[in-house]
């Protein structure tokens, strides 16, 4: 049996191709990535031929690997259309300062083949406070270091503009996250399995009251553990940091916003400059330091 391929090595998988259909299909990758066609999800699959005669890949194939000289193993990568029709634009104000979102079906099992958004917005110099009351949305396990893979996932945004989410599955995730900015957004993402039940949250607004300090937090110093539990350390031992402790008032371990962030911070390592964000005011419920 001889099998011949029509094959292109042009371009780069990472950029979409359009095919002018909604219908799944397969294509044989040359390399061990699938190619990227818009509006489709890949996934990678395989299929063996075995014979009595030993096989032979000669020229420009599909990515394969030969076993015991008469099997062949051939990649293959599955593509199916992905259901954007779910979603939606959540507004959060003084007059309603609190919303319900929950995954499409919740609490049954999530759809699978849909990628769903939600854009929540609130007034200007406002922040808002998300807080998962159910989360269901399964990992797998990597054979090989036993990491765990969220082939389904939130993507939760919360930071600046244009700056990327965190992806959330199984028990990697924040029970309550706090908004740097006046708008989150949420990107669910369930693939060919739709496993899990998906989530249910609620989004409220922060208020002047609800915060212990002003504007950004410049004026709030208090010795506190950062956002993810790390124990702030000391400006005064860390060799990279970009403030003057003078100028800014940096003060052994205090949570300070000298001007860059959205709230107050502080360095979690004496050895570079990594900082982690403070909250101040419990909001999120994180402990401080006694």
């Amino acid at each position: 049996m001889i099998w011949h391929f029509c094959c292109r090595e042009d371009g780069s998988w990472k950029d979409p191709v359009y095919l002018p259909t909604k219908e799944p299909f397969t294509l044989f990758p040359t390399d061990s990535e699938c190619q990227e066609v818009k509006d489709m999800k890949a996934e990678k699959q395989w299929f063996m031929l075995k014979g009595s005669s030993r096989v032979l890949i000669a020229g420009l194939a599909p990515n394969s690997r030969i076993a015991r000289k008469t099997s062949a193993f051939i990649n293959v990568c599955y593509y199916w259309p992905i259901n954007y029709d779910c979603g939606g634009i959540v507004t959060i104000s003084e007059k309603n300062p609190k919303a319900i979102i929950s995954s499409p079906n919740f609490p049954q099992a999530c759809n699978s083949k849909q990628q769903c958004s939600w854009t929540i917005k609130s007034p200007e110099n406002t922040k808002m406070k998300l807080a998962f009351d159910k989360f269901d949305i399964e990992s797998t396990v990597d054979s090989e270091n036993s990491f765990p893979i969220c082939d389904d996932s939130l993507e939760v945004r919360f930071t600046l503009p244009g700056h990327p989410g965190v992806n959330y599955c199984e028990r990697r995730f924040s029970s309550v996250i706090i908004s740097e900015v006046n708008y989150i957004v949420l990107t669910l993402s369930s693939w060919l399995t739709g496993t899990g039940n998906g989530f249910k949250a609620s989004v409220s607004l922060i208020t002047d009251e609800d915060m212990c300090y002003t504007g950004k937090g410049d004026d709030y110093r208090v010795y506190m553990y950062s956002q993810t539990h790390n124990e702030c350390v000391s400006y005064v031992f860390s060799s990279y940091i970009i403030f003057s402790d003078l100028d800014d008032d940096l003060v052994d371990n205090y949570c300070r916003n000298p001007g860059i962030g959205t709230t107050s911070w502080c360095n979690t390592h004496y050895e570079d400059c990594n900082r982690n964000y403070c909250d101040p005011c419990g909001l999120d419920n994180i402990h401080k330091h006694k």
